[in-house]
């Protein structure tokens, strides 16, 4: 990729950023917001800048590639006649590749010429100066929005085309969407009538959101409008799928070809072997996402409308607040738009049952949702063995042992003490709830400034170990805490080897698991030690477990997230930034570009006592 290539692309992420934003202005809007007329012309003259810039660049880009190709040749009156029909061939390309920017762009500024002033007619009917001004807004957002998408495909190829490893496109592009979810949620529009949320209380919740954490430092109803809710869940969707996974996404929308590399990233992200098919693995993932989240939207909005309905709430309140919820819950998020969480469901077993389905599914990994799906078709529809893959058995074996074994200990230490006011009923469920929420969602039914220091331990593991690889959760994984397991085993047998169920075990895969554990550990020890020496007042039981829940990005609170200082903030959104991303990638990202090292003598070998 060329230089000037480059600097489109990055152009391109440029009016990405600001025309969304824009368009964000202009649709939400409105007197009591503060942005006034000459706010929007001010952002019209940016976005007229940006357009030109683009433009410019894109007509010089397809010039110089003519002049590149006929440079040398001897200037002759043949090759004047050459290089004109070469320029007019390249400027009818420009003209045919960039057909909607351009006229996107020509309408853009034409519209922006006319300012209503006075009232019209139209249709019989008079329109004040006032409805002509939000029908102008809201052209122009549209228009906007139109302009945008040219530019997706260019902001998809910079992180598929990057010099850098696929760790570093992970990386930058999750900052990308952090930094434009902070943005938007910093904005007059996104802040709830008389509040303004200040800017590091925004990047807070815009990280908590991508990376589907859950921990809040204020109420999202009572801080946030509609306009922000909305940013909240959109970014809840995109860190839940991943940023490769939406890129990749755009391409196939485009139908563009999907590069090796952005292949190779989009695995890397998701955490699973090479399919045959990065399309069909793509498309599974979105399709799957969305056909299980529509149906827990639905499940809950039908039970809250006609079998439970909420006496206050609107139909479109219910239906927006089912929809936040079910897309928290199976992209392990944990932001609800109450500010109790879930206790006020305590007694609601369906709901809860619904959001102990959906947070399961997205804590199990798309491909072994997809096997899981594919095997109980042949096994009970047609009849058949087909034997699951072992990842799959470790994955379904190992989260449901966890959620059983969590929920009764989680019984047994609260049953007499934050549930004893709970029937028999109520308690089983919570426990389960409680015990299926701590790895992964990051909802409660018990206000956890009141449960037992055991009980804390207890969900302290559990957020620790976590979902599953390709999952939408966080935590060490699932299969990185069973390798460490039967790994253990292994060397109490004396056995050279790792077996689990007949099959052995990669001595890579091994080494990966105590690396991942080990940086695990140090991103906790070392959130502990910053938020112990900002603010040493606070209690070690809740710091460990406000950190573990950050890196593991589950959510729970222990009740100190809102009591922390500024610097502390930004200590917790720089554990849930690693958490997301994962502790390997940050050192594979900042390791650059080497090969694999590979020694290339042998070195006799020498034991050294250990343990």
């Amino acid at each position: 990729m060329s230089h000037r290539e480059q600097i489109i692309r990055a152009l391109d992420s440029i009016i990405a950023l600001l025309g969304l934003t824009v368009a964000a202005l202009y649709l939400f809007a409105t007197e009591s917001s503060g942005i006034g007329w000459g706010e929007i012309e001010v952002l019209d003259a940016g976005l007229r800048i940006a357009f030109c810039c683009d433009i410019a660049l894109r007509l010089l880009l397809y010039m110089k590639r003519t002049s590149d190709e006929s440079g040398g040749a001897e200037q002759s009156h043949a090759w004047r006649i050459r290089a004109i029909a070469g320029l007019l061939f390249r400027l009818r390309a420009f003209l045919r590749h960039d057909l909607l920017a351009l006229i996107t762009t020509t309408i853009f500024f034409l519209f922006s010429l006319w300012e209503p002033t006075e009232g019209a007619h139209f249709a019989l009917q008079e329109l004040s100066p006032t409805t002509l001004l939000s029908l102008c807004i809201i052209t122009r957002a549209l228009i906007v929005f139109a302009r945008v998408i040219p530019t997706l495909k260019s902001v998809r190829d910079i992180f598929a085309n990057t010099h850098a490893q696929p760790a570093r496109a992970i990386l930058f592009g999750f900052a990308a969407i952090i930094l434009a979810g902070s943005v938007l949620l910093s904005l007059p529009q996104a802040s709830a009538e008389d509040v303004r949320l200040p800017f590091i209380d925004a990047l807070f919740m815009a990280t908590s959101s991508v990376c589907v954490t859950g921990l809040s430092v204020c109420d999202v109803t009572a801080n946030f409008s509609v306009f922000g809710q909305v940013v909240l869940l959109f970014l809840i969707q995109m860190g839940g799928l991943g940023i490769m996974t939406i890129a990749v996404s755009i391409g196939l929308a485009f139908h563009s070809r999907i590069s090796l590399s952005e292949q190779n990233t989009t695995f890397d992200q998701l955490d699973v072997f090479k399919p045959a098919s990065i399309r069909e693995l793509i498309r599974d993932i979105i399709r799957l996402t969305l056909s299980i989240e529509f149906a827990g939207a639905l499940f809950i909005f039908l039970w809250r409308q006609f079998f439970a309905p909420q006496t206050g709430m609107p139909l479109d309140a219910i239906l927006f607040a089912s929809v936040f919820q079910a897309v928290s819950a199976f992209c392990s998020c944990g932001i609800s738009l109450g500010a109790n969480s879930m206790i006020p469901s305590v007694n609601d077993p369906v709901i809860l049952g619904i959001i102990i389905a959906l947070s399961t599914l997205g804590s199990l990994g798309f491909l072994v949702v997809v096997e899981t799906r594919s095997w109980l078709r042949v096994r009970f529809a047609q009849k058949k063995k087909q034997p699951l893959s072992l990842h799959s058995r470790i994955v379904l074996i190992t989260t449901a042992l966890l959620i059983a074994i969590g929920a009764i200990a989680f019984y047994l230490l609260e049953w007499d003490n934050s549930m004893r006011d709970f029937d028999f009923g109520a308690s089983v469920l919570s426990s389960l709830f409680q015990s299926s929420a701590s790895r992964t969602a990051g909802f409660s039914t018990i206000d956890f400034t009141l449960l037992h220091p055991a009980a804390l331990l207890v969900i302290i593991v559990l957020m620790f170990i976590g979902s599953s690889p390709g999952s939408t959760g966080g935590g060490v994984k699932t299969t990185t805490f069973a390798v460490m397991w039967f790994a253990i085993r292994s060397v109490i047998q004396n056995r050279d080897t790792v077996v689990v169920m007949h099959r052995t075990i990669p001595r890579e895969v091994v080494i990966k698991a105590l690396a991942i554990t080990a940086c695990f550990l140090a991103i906790i020890f070392m959130g502990c030690l910053l938020l112990l020496l900002i603010q040493p007042g606070l209690e070690f039981l809740k710091v460990l477990f406000e950190v573990i829940s950050a890196a593991g990005t589950v959510g729970l609170s222990a009740g100190i997230t809102q009591q922390l200082a500024p610097l502390a903030r930004l200590v917790i959104i720089l554990i849930m930034f690693l958490g997301r991303i994962g502790p390997l990638t940050l050192i594979i990202a900042a390791g650059g570009n080497k090969p694999a090292m590979r020694a290339k003598e042998r070195y006799p070998r020498e034991r050294i006592m250990v343990g």
